[in-house]
């Protein structure tokens, strides 16, 4: 009985989406924009404007989207995919026990934690980018071969 826990092709597109926008959200409210308010003249943090809720709402996004970017079915997906993704867990899972191994050793108080923070994220972008990279690698050495 083979078991596949992938998402359908069509769903990448819109993880890539959410996690454009998500990321870009989480980066705007890290940063903590000022907003001035002009008629009273009082000055507010974009954080405090938007409520507290909306960290949680960033951290879901993004999450989701790195998921369906990260499991989305290929293509062409085969034997030789599930390989390579199977490969590209097991060194992104190494990178990013690399990383808190270093964060622990490095960083102290809020900056240890903002680390661990990003670790959460991470992981995920990790296998994105290695399992890629090695798609497109394997990809282009057949399409070189064919010619």
């Amino acid at each position: 009985m083979k078991k596949d826990f992938l998402f359908p092709y069509k769903w990448r597109m819109p993880g890539w989406i959410l996690t454009v926008l998500f990321g870009a959200a989480g980066l705007a409210w890290s940063i903590d924009f000022r907003v001035y308010v002009q008629p009273d003249g009082i000055e507010r943090y974009f954080s405090e404007l938007l409520g507290g809720w909306i960290d949680e709402v960033i951290v879901v996004g993004l999450m989701a989207g790195l998921l369906l970017v990260a499991f989305s079915r290929e293509r062409d997906e085969d034997e030789y995919t599930t390989r390579i993704r199977a490969s590209s867990l097991v060194w992104a899972v190494l990178a990013d026990s690399v990383f808190v191994v270093l964060a622990t050793l490095f960083l102290y108080e809020f900056a240890y934690l903002y680390a661990l923070f990003l670790q959460l994220f991470l992981l995920l972008v990790f296998y994105i980018v290695r399992f890629r990279t090695v798609l497109w690698r394997v990809r282009r050495e057949a399409k070189g071969r064919e010619a």
